[in-house]
Formats: C-alpha cells, structure tokens, sequence
C-alpha cells in the first residue's frame, strides 16, 4: 500500500507540473521545449499510474484487512487522483492547451504539493500504526 500510496503522490505531483507547464510562453503557444517536457511528463504520468494500479492490485489482501478510516483516505486520494487525471484530459493539457491568463500559479503549486504531501503523511501514518 505504501508503494501505491507514493506512486499516487509522484502522479499528483507530474500532473501539478503539467499544469504549471501549460501557463509558459505567451498566451495559448507553449514553446516547444516545454511541449516536448510536457510529452516526456506525460509519459511519467502513465508510468505512475500503472505503478500505483499494480502495486494495489497486489496489495490488495493488505487493502481489505486495513481500518476503515486508510480505506476511505486512500480511496480519496486515488479517485482525486484519476479525476485530476481525466480533467486535464478533457481541457486538453496534455496538448498544451490549458491555459489561463492570470493563473495563480506560485499558490496553486504550494496549495496542490501541500494537500498531496499531506494526504501521503496521513496515509503512510495510518498504515504504520496498523503494522
């Protein structure tokens, strides 16, 4: 589960830097070195899933003997994670195309990176008082 728990965080992270990513240059044309570290990030992303999806699926006797409160924390910040996944797949990030003119970025990554960090410490807390 800390495996899985990690992989989630590491593809939260490269999703929050895709989103930074797609603010550079001006206005709706991301230079193209930001576009190929978009590319290189995306293909991080699909590794960390994948990552995160079979390490569960082989701790998954380990996920059903866990207290109810880590299932529901853990739960919580897959989904999160897969539905920050598809958002940024329907705004087009992936492209370079996400992108907003006044977009908040010094708060959005400290708010981001600190909610992530945060479920990850709880999770992994959770998990070692059950061991």
């Amino acid at each position: 589960m800390i495996k899985s728990s990690i992989g989630i965080t590491v593809s939260n992270i490269v999703m929050i830097w895709i989103v930074a990513l797609n603010s550079c240059g001006p206005g709706w044309e991301v230079p193209v070195a930001t576009m190929l570290l978009i590319t290189l990030l995306s293909f991080l992303l699909l590794m960390g899933l994948v990552f995160s999806a079979v390490t569960f699926v082989i701790s998954m006797k380990q996920y059903k003997a866990s207290s109810l409160l880590f299932k529901i924390l853990f739960s919580v910040f897959g989904f999160t994670c897969v539905s920050f996944a598809i958002f940024l797949l329907y705004v087009e990030a992936y492209t370079g195309q996400f992108w907003f003119e006044d977009f908040p970025s010094i708060p959005f990554l400290i708010i981001s990176c600190g909610i992530n960090v945060f479920f990850l410490i709880l999770i992994l807390a959770l998990q070692k008082s059950k061991s």
